[in-house]
């Protein structure tokens, strides 16, 4: 069992956007849920509008029209961290300091946030590179910080727009089963950007896929909390294939 179960969620209905400018909606009718504790993965092709979703979501963007609520507990307000495509780490500060940054913006000082930022360093793989600067980082190191970042809130929602996009096929399923740990230990609700199904059908509880600025399709996945060796299992490559089936066949009725 998870150490924490976070109580918030997110609700979106009737959620559209249209840019200034623009002759047709970005986004249209968008109805979705994100119950508290689930790995919502957004799939589909460049500009069907996952990104612009997630912005809404994080409340960056403004929708035209509909609206988009957290859930959870009256008293709590819940908090939200975004994880962008790009680490976007302060080059002049060690790992720690960017860690600490969001504590930093909420007024704590660095001696009061000292055991919330090595936590978060620690669950990310990141204790022994405290020191260290951006510069002497790999990619996949600076992708870690950027989630330490996000986790060090303990965040009740966490989003993450393709973070692991621009990194190899290796470094990228390592940072996959170290974010599917993460989210079984703490269980935010997730909602997670991706181009790629395998990374989509190996991390979600649901698979949401957009076409043309709407939700096509959803699917739940259920292989339970232990994935060590999912992608191994024949009931994985079945629901890949399954995703990548309805994925061709939206394609071809475009065509």
């Amino acid at each position: 069992m998870p150490d924490t179960i976070h109580g918030a969620g997110i609700v979106a209905r009737g959620v559209g956007k249209r840019y200034a400018g623009r002759s047709v909606d970005t986004l249209s009718d968008i109805d979705l849920d994100v119950p508290a504790g689930a790995f919502v993965t957004l799939l589909g092709p460049s500009g069907c509008g996952k990104s612009t979703l997630l912005r809404l979501l994080a409340r960056l963007n403004r929708p035209t029209r509909g609206r988009i609520d957290y859930t959870g507990r009256a008293e709590h307000v819940p908090d939200c961290a975004l994880v962008p495509q790009e680490p976007t780490l302060l080059p002049w500060k060690s790992v720690f300091d960017n860690v600490y940054l969001p504590l930093k913006l909420r007024g704590q000082s660095k001696g009061a946030a000292r055991d919330a930022v090595f936590e978060s360093l620690c669950a990310t793989g990141l204790q022994d590179r405290a020191d260290a600067y951006p510069r002497e980082l790999s990619g996949g190191m600076k992708m870690r910080v950027s989630i330490a970042r996000a986790l060090v809130t303990d965040p009740d929602v966490l989003l993450m727009d393709e973070p692991f996009a621009a990194l190899d096929e290796l470094t990228r399923h390592r940072l996959n089963d170290d974010l599917r740990a993460l989210y079984e230990r703490r269980r935010p609700a997730v909602v997670f950007v991706t181009h790629s199904v395998e990374e989509a059908v190996f991390l979600s509880t649901t698979i949401v896929a957009l076409r043309d600025g709407r939700i096509d399709w959803q699917l739940p996945v259920d292989f339970g909390p232990d994935r060590t060796d999912l992608r191994e299992r024949k009931d994985y490559a079945r629901v890949r294939a399954e995703v990548s089936a309805r994925l061709r066949g939206a394609w071809t009725d475009r065509s």
